[in-house]
């Protein structure tokens, strides 16, 4: 019994720190490891990175339920990481003020505990909400600093956080060739680390350069690419997003029966997931 509680603890924690993960395959582990310790700590903080997309409200809840713990366990990386998983929680549901506290107080952590992995993701987070309140000198601040810390450690959805960044400041000031570079970093850092987390929302973002580009055909395929991976990984967020962005491109080709069918789907998978902005981005299509 010893030794397979041994062989468990060591296979989760190798877990944690892969690449390629599946949430059943998380949640299988959370149900063979009740202890309350850090390796728990580890999995409900990535169980809460994983949901986010799809299921905002429970993704904080795990986030919460792994600050309680670290906290009274005293783990300091656990602490760092559950705060910076609930920043963006904060981040993706419009509140920048608290998003910036979380991620500050886990950059406080990263700092005095030495852990480059937590300070360079501290700092991604930072650029994304700074490059949302259009202050793109603070945001290519951090983002620098995070792409530096990040050579070191090499983890793929820090990777493919800031080159995702750096495209969509690039989108925001029309520079698209600079834009298409960065999101292309991004498709390979995820094909190269195997971790497709990120994989619909780049895609996404390139159809949206396309389409500014009057590139409407090359938008479109990237959008369906988009909308296929988020349906691979049950992402509804991106779904929604990409269902959007396909019936507002065919609305302005006047291809009306087919964007409504869009339109409507992305209407329904918004309702479900509470997502407000795309809420409104489809009543305002659909006119």
């Amino acid at each position: 019994m010893r030794l397979f509680l041994l062989f468990l603890l060591i296979t989760i924690a190798q877990f944690v720190n892969a690449q390629n993960r599946t949430l059943e395959d998380l949640y299988i582990l959370m149900r063979a490891h009740s202890e309350e310790d850090t390796v728990q700590v580890g999995l409900l903080n990535e169980l809460s990175v994983r949901i986010l997309k799809n299921q905002p409200d429970r993704s904080l809840d795990y986030a919460q339920q792994a600050l309680t713990l670290a906290e009274r366990l005293k783990f300091k990386s656990g602490i760092g990481e559950a705060k910076n998983n609930i920043a963006v929680f904060h981040l993706m549901t419009g509140n920048a003020d608290l998003s910036l506290q979380f991620a500050l107080e886990a950059l406080k952590i990263g700092d005095q505990e030495h852990q480059v992995e937590l300070l360079a993701n501290s700092y991604a987070i930072l650029g994304t909400v700074y490059h949302g309140q259009l202050d793109y000198d603070k945001a290519l601040h951090y983002l620098s600093l995070a792409q530096h810390l990040n050579s070191k450690t090499k983890n793929t959805l820090i990777a493919s956080k800031i080159f995702n960044a750096l495209g969509g400041i690039a989108r925001d000031k029309r520079k698209y060739d600079s834009a298409l570079f960065f999101y292309d970093k991004a498709l390979v850092v995820m094909k190269e680390g195997g971790d497709d987390y990120r994989m619909p929302e780049v895609l996404n973002n390139i159809g949206i350069i396309y389409v500014r580009q009057h590139k409407m055909e090359l938008g479109l395929d990237y959008y369906f690419k988009s909308l296929t991976a988020a349906r691979n990984d049950n992402n509804l967020r991106a779904q929604a997003l990409a269902l959007g962005n396909i019936g507002s491109t065919l609305l302005s080709e006047k291809k009306y029966p087919e964007a409504e069918k869009f339109l409507l789907e992305s209407l329904a998978i918004s309702k479900k997931i509470g997502n407000r902005k795309n809420l409104s981005a489809n009543y305002m299509s659909l006119g």
